[in-house]
């Protein structure tokens, strides 16, 4: 759902946090097929990050924190987010 999302927002590089070998491949297999299926964009590259070697990889960490925080009944901290972030319901 995110990569359909910021490919239909017209963004060309998605940074990830690599999540070893196995997980990363798991992703550019799923990338692949998305393409093949004509789900995604060929233009759409991922990229794999450690997450030591990228400080920003922490904001999505915090957002999603944010928004499991919303969903149980803390508002407060996707409050502070929501003028910068849309919530995408699925």
């Amino acid at each position: 759902m995110l990569l359909d999302e910021l490919d239909r927002r017209g963004f060309k590089h998605v940074v990830l946090e690599s999540r070893g070998k196995h997980g990363d491949r798991y992703d550019l297999d799923l990338v692949n097929h998305l393409r093949g299926a004509r789900r995604l964009s060929p233009d759409l590259r991922i990229e794999h990050i450690r997450g030591c070697d990228e400080p920003l990889l922490w904001i999505p960490d915090a957002v999603c924190g944010a928004v499991a925080a919303y969903r149980t009944a803390d508002q407060s901290y996707w409050n502070a987010l929501s003028k910068k972030a849309t919530l995408i319901k699925s």
